[in-house]
């Protein structure tokens, strides 16, 4: 059972008896910085033209007390949606985590301050492990997306189905290999546990 609370990381704790952590995956750094530039560019822009404006006498009304409180209020509004917008996106980027076990994929999403997603599979069950390179960012920092197809009863259908999205993992190739040598251990130990008892 998982029990993760708000703003909390999968520990130790979450783990099976006998079940180890192999690989803990964030997204990249440069996914993050990325998603800030539209709306620093938006918030920079707007700023610029509120600032020229007044600047230029255009907004002269701006100058009696009303009208400057009604600015005032909209750029303290325009502000915190802003810093709302980034806190949401930092929050996303340090709280989603996919864990890699030595007999499960944990999938974690935070979605806001106080929502969670979590997906769980089997490593018996997945099927499939694929990654997606999308954008030049991507490529030039070694980032992208990976893509894990499952199957069974015993998988939590995630993402619309039965597909794990890692989003944004750094040096995916390497973590592609790194889920399959775990499938495959888990198999071969599944396997020999299989075999032993028949025996």
């Amino acid at each position: 059972m998982i029990r993760l609370t708000a703003l909390t990381k999968f520990s130790e704790r979450d783990l099976k008896p006998g079940e180890k952590i192999v690989l803990r995956v964030r997204r990249h750094w440069a996914s993050f910085v990325l998603s800030l530039i539209q709306p620093i560019i938006v918030l920079a822009f707007i700023t610029a033209c509120l600032v020229g404006l007044v600047w230029m006498g255009t907004l002269a009304f701006a100058t009696d007390v009303v009208n400057l409180v009604i600015w005032g209020i909209f750029a303290i509004l325009y502000f915190y949606y802003i810093f709302v917008k980034i806190l949401n996106y930092w929050i996303d980027w340090k709280y989603d985590e996919d864990v890699i076990t030595t007999e499960r994929i944990i999938d974690v999403d935070q979605n806001y301050l106080f929502g969670r997603d979590i997906g769980v599979a089997d490593l018996d069950n997945i099927e499939d492990i694929s990654v997606r390179h999308e954008g030049i960012f991507s490529t030039l920092f070694n980032y992208a997306d990976i893509d894990i197809q499952t199957a069974g009863s015993n998988t939590t259908k995630f993402h619309g189905g039965r597909t794990f999205e890692m989003k944004d993992v750094p040096n995916p190739i390497q973590i592609q290999k790194i889920v399959s040598e775990a499938v495959l251990v888990f198999r071969e130990k599944k396997f020999r546990e299989h075999k032993d008892d028949n025996f």
